[in-house]
This record gives C-alpha cells, sequence and structure tokens, in this order.
C-alpha cells in the first residue's frame, strides 16, 4: 500500500500598514470594493448586538485571500444572532468573528451576482480565507456559525 505524503503550506496572515490601506479594496475586488465593505459592516451588525461600529482590520493572506477584522473592547466578540449551527451566543476571537463575517459577505454576495467574472473573484476570496480559517484557534466555532 502507498500512501502519499501531501506538503502542508502554511498560510500567513498580515495586517495591512496604514499607508496601503486605500490600496487593498480595489485590489482585491475591483469594481466591487464598496458593494463588499458595506456588506461586511451590515454583516457584522447582523451577527452580533455587540457590534456597534469599529476600526477594522484589512488581513491579506499568502495564499492571495484578504480579511477583514473589526476592533472592538474585550477580547471576544458573541455572535447572537441564530445563524448556522449556533442558537444563543457563542464568543469567538475578533480574528475568528471577522473570518466568519468574511465568509457569510463573500458567499452573500457571490450568491446574488449576476456577472460570472465577480461571482468566481468572490468565490474565490471565499475559499482562500476558507482554507486560512482551518488553521484558525477558532475554527470548530467558525464552521458552527457557517454551518
Amino acid at each position: 500500500m502507498c500512501i502519499e505524503q501531501t506538503e502542508q503550506r502554511v498560510i500567513t496572515a498580515t495586517v495591512v500598514d496604514e499607508a496601503q490601506r486605500l490600496e487593498m479594496l480595489p485590489k482585491y475586488f475591483k469594481s466591487l470594493m464598496g458593494i463588499v465593505e458595506n456588506k461586511y459592516y451590515r454583516m457584522a451588525d447582523y451577527l452580533s448586538a455587540q457590534y456597534q461600529g469599529a476600526y477594522w482590520e484589512f488581513v491579506e493572506l499568502s495564499n492571495g485571500g484578504f480579511f477583514m477584522y473589526p476592533l472592538i473592547s474585550g477580547e471576544k466578540i458573541k455572535i447572537d444572532a441564530d445563524v448556522g449551527m449556533i442558537y444563543g451566543e457563542q464568543e469567538m476571537s475578533q480574528v475568528g468573528f471577522g473570518l466568519v463575517v468574511a465568509l457569510f459577505t463573500y458567499s452573500h454576495l457571490a450568491e446574488a451576482m449576476v456577472e460570472d467574472n465577480k461571482r468566481e473573484l468572490l468565490l474565490k476570496q471565499y475559499h482562500k480565507v476558507m482554507e486560512h480559517a482551518r488553521e484558525h484557534e477558532d475554527f470548530w466555532l467558525i464552521l458552527k456559525a457557517i454551518d
């Protein structure tokens, strides 16, 4: 019996420097940048009563992915919407919450896109962010939220 070994690559996440922030949304989302940014904020508001607006960190992934997460006081953010397998409240890190918001944002917008190239752009981002989420400490909570 031959078992094939595959090399697992580690995806690095880099918080975007302040001077580069304005370039990020057009770089990853082109003409969809305003729609994507707006959907992030609305999705965060829907998922958590704790979210009342915030400064968002922008994160580039070494696999070509991009996501954002809000800086909210406290270490954990509560998801209190009945979504996925979460009924009641579930706490996760700010980055974990950002990953959930990103995955919902990209999948919901992709579903609504009529143009194939825009849908494809969003689906590629979804899969790249999910690949990174698999390595995150909140992975099982992220899966519960999006399932």
